[in-house]
């Protein structure tokens, strides 16, 4: 597996930029989703659990206080036994 999207990990936050890096409880959120929907396995860890940025005209159009929906995308691993 390369990446997977957790979509809708992150619920729409009106005091954050859509650029902003996601917070401890966003990546927990998006964890549990995938460890919920089955897609994770006892062995597995994640490289990675980080924002999957939104399309350009959302961040262009973006105003101070809107809300904005983030979405979170990771990078799981597992060790193969060879």
């Amino acid at each position: 597996m390369t990446s997977q999207q957790a979509a809708g990990a992150a619920s729409a936050d009106a005091a954050r930029h859509p650029l902003d890096p996601l917070n401890a409880d966003e990546i927990r959120q998006a964890v549990s989703i995938l460890a919920d929907d089955g897609r994770m396995t006892s062995p597995m860890r994640f490289v990675s659990v980080g924002l999957r940025e939104p399309a350009k005209d959302e961040v262009a159009s973006f105003g101070p206080g809107q809300a904005v929906v983030r979405e979170a995308a990771s990078w799981p691993w597992t060790r193969e036994s060879t």
